[in-house]
């Protein structure tokens, strides 16, 4: 993945924890805890992974 594509990517993951924290926020969404902590992380990990590649 060359460091466009990475960013790209970066992009769309901010994005979609942005739209995930809407329903969350207003009551529709209700995630169990293990579950967005495995999320967090991963979207945590993934700029360096990326990186990486």
């Amino acid at each position: 993945m060359d460091e466009q594509q990475a960013l790209s990517r970066a992009d769309r993951i901010h994005a979609f924890a942005e739209e995930l924290a809407e329903p969350e926020r207003e009551g529709v969404l209700d995630l169990l805890a293990d579950v967005r902590a495995r999320l967090d992380v991963h979207h945590a990990g993934l700029p360096r992974r990326l990186t990486a590649e």
